[in-house]
């Protein structure tokens, strides 16, 4: 990874986990975007989009941020105020190892530049696979939830 984004992990990551698929169902090509809250780790607001397939479509870097910034512009809070209270949590659906590569990259790097730009914390970076998931800013890792094989 090029862009390293630092997490703060205050809830544990399978909890939270748990508690962002309440919201939406994981599936293949799907990013997920959640509004934690920092005193109890709940969940208040989720955005998700799909990731076209490579043979539709190319996003490119500018076509990655445009797509995080609109689900960003419906998970943040009313009053744009200073970003306190929540952190954000990312979600990367996709199929293969559960090991973060050089796909997960652009996603990382525009979610880290968003939140500098916004003032918000990253509580969490997930990845998940029909093989399970995987957190990006340690080793923890479960076999469920898993996107279905």
């Amino acid at each position: 990874m090029t862009h390293v984004i630092h997490p703060i992990a205050r809830t544990e990551p399978r909890a939270l986990l748990r508690r962002i698929a309440r919201h939406v169902p994981f599936a293949t090509g799907r990013i997920v975007l959640a509004r934690v809250r920092l005193a109890r780790g709940y969940v208040d607001e989720v955005a998700w989009f799909q990731v076209p397939t490579p043979r539709e479509e190319s996003l490119g870097l500018t076509g990655v941020r445009s797509r995080l910034d609109a689900a960003f512009e419906q998970v943040l809070p009313s009053g744009r105020g200073k970003a306190t209270g929540f952190a954000l949590a990312i979600v990367v659906c996709r199929n293969g190892h559960v090991v973060w590569s050089v796909v997960d990259e652009p996603w990382l790097e525009a979610l880290a530049r968003l939140c500098e730009q916004h003032h918000v914390s990253i509580e969490q970076a997930f990845l998940v696979t029909e093989h399970g998931w995987r957190c990006y800013s340690d080793d923890t890792a479960g076999t469920t939830p898993a996107l279905a094989a």
